[in-house]
């Protein structure tokens, strides 16, 4: 979006705003990466709303993903690009996730293959609501980390 702020402030609030424009209650916010760091910082201002938080990978914001290995940084600047950032995001799909989520981890071998997977199909569940505002790098068709928070 043209003017558009993507920063900590203005995503949390988006979302807090979807949250309450549907009226929502026993919300469980899901977010990786910086996604994680919104959805606990929203469920804060959601109390009467939210029933759990899963933060994996909680990177702070705004550079932490970039902090995690040299592949994460890779593709975490290529997606911010103006232009390129969509077609980078497109791109995402298992071995680009894994790559990238490793980089949370000190022990590579300790990513498990499966959580990946729900990763990668949580977002795209028939039913599950999308939240088409503002996202960290927003792409129709983007993994977990983009459904209902942002992430």
């Amino acid at each position: 979006m043209p003017g558009a702020r993507y920063g900590e402030p203005e995503l949390r609030s988006a979302g807090v705003e979807f949250i309450r424009t549907l009226g929502l209650r026993d919300v469980t916010l899901a977010g990786e990466s910086m996604g994680a760091a919104i959805a606990l910082l929203a469920s804060t201002e959601l109390k009467g709303n939210v029933r759990n938080v899963i933060a994996f990978n909680p990177y702070d914001y705004p550079s932490g993903l970039e902090r995690g290995n040299w592949f994460a940084r890779l593709i975490g600047t290529a997606a911010r690009l103006p232009g390129s950032g969509p077609i980078v995001t497109r791109m995402e799909n298992h071995t680009i996730l894994r790559a990238v989520l490793r980089g949370g981890f000190a022990d590579h071998s300790a990513l498990p293959e499966d959580l990946v997977g729900e990763l990668r199909r949580s977002g795209r569940r028939p039913g599950t609501r999308r939240w088409h505002g503002p996202s960290c790098a927003a792409s129709p068709g983007s993994s977990a980390h983009e459904a209902a928070t942002c992430g």
